[in-house]
């Protein structure tokens, strides 16, 4: 299995990021917080891109900082004031 280490900011390695699902796209419902958040992580730390979907910005935005800091890939999508548009947004630039 192709595997490769992430690092927090401090530098440790305390992560380990494989290659199971590599060029795959996951929707986490929930990716703000509890058993959401979980899962965005663990679907991140298998080298899925993650869309972290819920109601509030703000958690998605750190959940999405938290997957990048460790080396995966992540966008964010809440409901928007109209409705059912979806906002998707990276934090990188």
């Amino acid at each position: 299995m192709n595997t490769k280490r992430l690092s927090n900011q401090g530098g440790e390695s305390q992560h380990q990021m494989t290659a199971r699902f590599t060029n795959k796209v996951v929707l986490v419902t929930g990716g703000g917080s509890g058993i959401g958040w979980s899962t965005a992580l663990a679907f991140a730390r298998e080298g899925a891109t993650v869309v972290a979907a819920g109601r509030r910005e703000e958690p998605l935005a750190e959940t999405v900082k938290l997957i990048e800091a460790r080396g995966g890939k992540a966008v964010r999508s809440w409901p928007t004031s109209h409705g059912m548009t979806m906002s998707c947004v990276s934090s990188r630039p």
